[in-house]
């Protein structure tokens, strides 16, 4: 269903063929609020139980404003689209400042993250759509559509894992990344031939950037470890920069043999292309360094990459507090491994509202 003109879309070609009106208005970020009226802002439409929404990309220049229109679509008809996996946040960690797009016919405005933006403006292509699911436009993020909300983040993992290609932005690129990027992009004749090193170390200078590159905040969130541990094919961006996730976690495994002491991000430990086979307790264990900006998160940002939860277990309620949430976490592993032993997970109290005996995930 295309909420541009409300009509049912069965041939999926047509998202290609959306006539829209080019601009090349430059952009001048600046708060919403001084610019955009409450009727000049984008209202949703409610989604079917099955559905999901997508966006087409509508193409044009660099600078130009961002224009998409937003397409329902079944989740047991869905056409070729591309995933995004990045942080809410920008480099400096500022999750706070507002871009915006313009959606449909109308040309309304919804609010995003400067991250969004800068993500949406590198991958718009100049001469065609681009079908893409990207969460802070494809779920209704007000507060009042909670419910949809649950429902949504629930279906995540299947999303990621319908998606052609999930493309994990990384942020803009530097000297560095493009001189790693450079280097790692390799043909499957070289690819062969860094499988089959033993002894060869690292080049000091490509291993520097390599360790730049992975303090880069995509690498320390916890959602991001669904998004690309059930991705069909995984590209890494910086700035105008691609990178398959093949190269860069050879490179990374090259890194840990070239420099003992190094640790890798959690992502490269649960990517596997054949099978998730995790547990919750494994999972929880090995991600507690990953952040996430609500505690709950810890929780639903699992759900989709473990082998014990069933569909209808923990799913996410952002109604429940952090408390009730964890209470359930802890009720479901006594009953799962039958052991009180596995509420002494490790865990760094610095909230202290639960149970003595439910541990702080």
């Amino acid at each position: 269903m295309c909420e541009s003109c409300g009509k049912p879309l069965t041939d999926f070609d047509a998202v290609n063929r959306i006539v829209v009106n080019r601009t090349s208005e430059q952009i001048c970020p600046k708060p919403l609020s001084s610019s955009i009226g409450d009727k000049d802002i984008y209202r949703y439409h409610q989604l079917e139980e099955d559905q999901i929404r997508l966006i087409a990309l509508h193409p044009a220049e660099f600078h130009a404003e961002l224009h998409c229109t937003i397409v329902r679509v079944s989740l047991n008809n869905l056409p070729p689209f591309e995933a995004v996996s990045y942080t809410w946040a920008n480099q400096s960690g500022d999750s706070t400042s507002q871009g915006h797009v313009l959606l449909g016919r109308a040309r309304k405005s919804l609010p995003v993250t400067v991250n969004c933006e800068a993500v949406l403006r590198r991958l718009r292509l100049p001469n065609m759509n681009r079908l893409l699911w990207i969460d802070a436009i494809c779920i209704n993020q007000t507060s009042k559509f909670t419910q949809e909300r649950n429902h949504q983040v629930a279906l995540m993992s299947r999303i990621y894992r319908e998606a052609h290609t999930v493309l994990v932005y990384l942020g803009e690129s530097t000297q560095s990344s493009n001189r790693l990027f450079e280097y790692l992009a390799m043909d499957e004749k070289q690819m062969r031939g860094l499988r089959s090193l033993r002894n060869d170390t690292m080049p000091s200078g490509i291993c520097n950037d390599l360790s730049l590159l992975l303090r880069r905040p995509w690498f320390s969130r916890i959602w991001v470890l669904q998004e690309a541990a059930v991705a069909r094919r995984c590209n890494f961006i910086c700035g105008t920069v691609f990178l398959d996730y093949n190269h860069l976690f050879l490179a990374v495994s090259w890194l840990l043999k070239s420099s003992p002491g190094s640790s890798k991000p959690c992502i490269f430990d649960l990517r596997n292309e054949h099978t998730i086979n995790e547990t919750l307790w494994d999972v929880l264990q090995s991600s507690q360094s990953c952040l996430c900006s609500e505690p709950q998160d810890r929780i639903y940002a699992l759900r989709g990459i473990v082998r014990d939860i069933r569909s209808d277990e923990l799913l996410p309620d952002y109604t429940k507090s952090a408390e009730e949430v964890f209470v359930d976490v802890a009720k479901h592993l006594v009953r799962t491994y039958r052991s009180p032993n596995v509420l002494f997970l490790r865990t760094h109290r610095l909230r202290t509202p639960f149970p003595s005996w439910v541990p702080d995930f």
